[in-house]
Formats: C-alpha cells, sequence, structure tokens
C-alpha cells in the first residue's frame, strides 16, 4: 500500500499568543506573560514571538524585540522606572511573517520598591477607654507609595513583651483608625507604616502611651455553701481579666424579703463568712471585683440556710504530732460535698485520765487548720472535737493521741541515720560493683585483640 503525505502552503500565522499579561518581579523590571502557541496554529516554521512595550505616558515610543523560543512562556525587559504603567503586545511571527491579527495592547506595570516614606504627623486622636484609641495620620502621596497602594499598616507591642507585636492594615482611603484590642493599665509602643503589595515603609516616629484601668472581668470559680442555719461560705478566684490592679470585692445578701446586707473585703481576701443569715430561708449571693476605674459585673449564686438544729458532729483528723504540741485539720466538707459542719470549729482536751479540759483557739470557716500547744511530752491526750453554728453546738467522738517524747525522738532519729547510712552504703556497692564489671570488658576486649594477632603469627610459621 502506497503512503501519500502532502502539505499545506506556508502563511502567515492566523492568531497570538493568549493569557499575555505584565507585572514586575523587581524594582527595575518588567516581565511579560504569555501561553506558548500550540504548533497547529504556527502556519509554517520558526514561529517566534514579537514583543512590543511602551511607558502609558504621552510621547513615548514603542520598543520591540523577539523572542526566538517558540516554547518560551515569558520574557523579562530590565532597566525600567518603578512601577510605571506599561502598554505591552504579543505577536507571533514565523518563517512568511507576522500574524494578520493586530495583537491586543495589555496594561502592566514594573516592579515595586520599598515606599519613601511612612504617614507624617502620626498620632493620638482620642484614647477612648481602657482598650480602645483613636489613632489619626497625614495621607501620602500615591507617588511614594511606588507599588500597589494596600494601606497604612499600625503595628503596636506592650512594652513588657516587645516580641510579640500586633498588626491592623488600613484602607488607603482611610487616614484613622480606632484600635480597640489593647490590654488595660499598659505601655504601649505604637508605629505606622506605608505598605505596598510587597514592601514597607521605615516605621515612623514612635508613640508611646498608657491605657488606663478599667472595669474588672467577673470574678471566677465562685462557690456558695449554706454551712449552717445561721451562716454562708462563700469563696471566689480572682477575675481572669482584672483589667488593672484589684482594689477589692463586694458582696451582696439578699434574703427571700428583699432585704440586702452589703460587704466589702480587701483583694487578698478570696472567702467570706456571713453569719447573720435567717434560718431556713433563700438567700442570692453576689461578688464583684473594682479597681479604681469602678465596679465590675456581678456574679451571683442562690442558696437556702439550713433549718435550725445542731451542725453535723464535726471530723478531724490529727497531724504533725510533736513533743508538746499536735496539728488538728478539721474536715467540714467530704470533698465537694457539703452538709451542715457549723461555721466554727475548737477541740476540747485533757489527759486521758484527767476530767479536766481545755478548749483550743477557735477557727471560722474557710480556715480548717488548728494547733494545741502547751502539752505535756510523753503524755497521751483525749481530744473532742465541737462544731459551733450560732449558740448551737455538737461534739465529736473522743480521739486519743500520744505526744512524743525524747527518748522515741532520738531512737527516730538514730534510726533514720541507720536507714539512710544503709541506703548510701547499697549505692556505694553498687556504683562500685559496676565500676569493676565496666574495668572488666574492657581488659578482655584489649586481651582478646593480641591473642588473635599471635594466633595468626603461630599459624603461618607452622606452614612454612
Amino acid at each position: 500500500m502506497q503512503t501519500v503525505s502532502c502539505q499545506t502552503r506556508p502563511s502567515f500565522p492566523y492568531s497570538n499568543p493568549s493569557g499575555v499579561r505584565a507585572e514586575g518581579t523587581e524594582a527595575d523590571n518588567l516581565v511579560v506573560y504569555w501561553t506558548p502557541m500550540d504548533k497547529y496554529f504556527w502556519n509554517a516554521p520558526n514561529l517566534q514571538y514579537l514583543v512590543r512595550y511602551k511607558l502609558n505616558e504621552p510621547h513615548s515610543a514603542w520598543t520591540e524585540f523577539l523572542v526566538e523560543d517558540s516554547l518560551a512562556n515569558h520574557t523579562i525587559i530590565r532597566e525600567q522606572p518603578t512601577f510605571r504603567e506599561f502598554l505591552v503586545q504579543v505577536r507571533a511571527v514565523n518563517a512568511i511573517g507576522p500574524s494578520i491579527l493586530e495583537p491586543e495592547i495589555i496594561k502592566g506595570y514594573s516592579g515595586e520598591d520599598i515606599p519613601a516614606a511612612p504617614p507624617a504627623n502620626f498620632r493620638i486622636e482620642k484614647l477612648v477607654n481602657f482598650s480602645s484609641v483613636n489613632f489619626a495620620w497625614e495621607p501620602v502621596p500615591e507617588s511614594s507609595v511606588k507599588g500597589y497602594f494596600r494601606g497604612y499598616e499600625i503595628e503596636f507591642w506592650r512594652d513588657l513583651l516587645p516580641a510579640r507585636k500586633y498588626r491592623i492594615l488600613v484602607p488607603p482611603t482611610q487616614t484613622e483608625k480606632l484600635v480597640t484590642t489593647l490590654s488595660a493599665n499598659s505601655n504601649y509602643t505604637v508605629v505606622i507604616r506605608t505598605k505596598n503589595r510587597k514592601h514597607a515603609s521605615e516605621p515612623s516616629p514612635e508613640i508611646h502611651l498608657t491605657t488606663p484601668e478599667g472595669l474588672p472581668s467577673k470574678v471566677h470559680n465562685m462557690r456558695v455553701f449554706a454551712v449552717g442555719a445561721h451562716a454562708i461560705l462563700t469563696l471566689w478566684e480572682p477575675p481572669k481579666h482584672p483589667n488593672g490592679q484589684l482594689r477589692g470585692y463586694f458582696l451582696s445578701f439578699v434574703n427571700d424579703r428583699n432585704e440586702t446586707e452589703e460587704t466589702y473585703v480587701l483583694h487578698r481576701q478570696l472567702a467570706y463568712l456571713h453569719e447573720k443569715c435567717e434560718p431556713d430561708s433563700g438567700y442570692k449571693v453576689s461578688v464583684w471585683g473594682e479597681t479604681s476605674a469602678g465596679e465590675g459585673a456581678r456574679t451571683m449564686r442562690p442558696v437556702r440556710t439550713w433549718p435550725s438544729r445542731n451542725p453535723d458532729p464535726p471530723v478531724f483528723v490529727v497531724k504533725n504530732v510533736l513533743l508538746d504540741s499536735v496539728e488538728v485539720e478539721w474536715k467540714p466538707s467530704n470533698h465537694n460535698v457539703w452538709r451542715m459542719p457549723g461555721s466554727a470549729f475548737y477541740v476540747n482536751y485533757s489527759l486521758a485520765d484527767s476530767m479536766e479540759y481545755s478548749e483550743s483557739p477557735m477557727i471560722y470557716l474557710p480556715h480548717t487548720r488548728l494547733t494545741i500547744t502547751g502539752l505535756l511530752e510523753g503524755s497521751k491526750y483525749q481530744l473532742s472535737g465541737v462544731s459551733k453554728d450560732g449558740n448551737r453546738m455538737s461534739y465529736s467522738q473522743p480521739l486519743f493521741v500520744t505526744t512524743l517524747n525524747r527518748e522515741n525522738v532520738s531512737h527516730l532519729n538514730q534510726e533514720s541515720l541507720r536507714n539512710a547510712a544503709w541506703f548510701v552504703a547499697v549505692l556505694c556497692a553498687v556504683a562500685i560493683a559496676l565500676l569493676s564489671i565496666l574495668i572488666t570488658c574492657c581488659c578482655e576486649e584489649r586481651r582478646g585483640g593480641n591473642y588473635s594477632v599471635r594466633r595468626k603469627v603461630s599459624y603461618s610459621e607452622v606452614h612454612c
């Protein structure tokens, strides 16, 4: 079967490259991009691209050159002025001549450079509150931007944390900005820059400001417990956002008849025992903080006091038994479960064979520890806890404890010394054993290496 080949007559290109665009990548260049033409559309061999460009300004002349690589998709035009608008054409040219279609004229800009200057007269227009400041400045001439004008960049940081910087971009049409994310009672440094698409100007002269104190946020983790018929215990943690120096806390107690009692405690205090309540009554308890700027938001919890009755018998444990003293810890709650422990606690104590009782100092919630001093060494005592709510009291079962004597203390000290000496001796023995094993292994390795060499020499002599 005979194969016949045929070829159309060469002709001018009927089209030009598509996707033409122009933009600068450096301050002094213009890069022209296009999509290379498929060979089907060449219409003749030796396809090339004729690139023409000129400044889009009066009295500017066209400049042109050929890109001979038919697969090329861009060309770089160097030594051009910074960020100026250009008119660009890309035309297909083959061995017959240029395309018959006039190429589209595309507009593009040469590369950007660093803006000439930051805005002038950067200033604080108004200090709105502890978190908000309004800044203002003069607009910059667009010719000084040297690029696509993105706007103004405000940068600020707390003087205590200079590495943590915050930036806000303001549109080019604005010459003032309200910044609302500042912290209260803090020193800040603020600057502004002119921003184009790739670069930012040098910063403006720094503005230094101190934000005032603000109102504190709500107290954290507030808990309210009715601990008796006449007492309410309130616990809380400081606000997560004090917005200044806390001076103290207000507390209010509102009963069912809408009667209010209010008190104030200093900022170091995070608990309050209110002992002027009525039995079996509902209360709304509120706590809120205060700074020099004023009072913060309230946190409220409802609670109901117990009916009139004796408090629960107290639960306590004895700790730190010494020669002449013991420490007692009152357990008013079972972890987070509170019943009616009363508002106060003390201990009646006496020698085990005596009926002459003494009273320890009384403690009030939220305190739960007391120390009984002046005891006889080496003596057995009975302790009975007393819980108190108003005039009502309950007693615990007696608990017996024996104070230490000097012989026991000396024996304990000697025993501790013996235990410590034994422990040190064991550690030394283990260290010596490990060191001996390590030395033995090193010697064996060295000896084994020498032995192998001697065997090789001896074997060689026998064969000779």
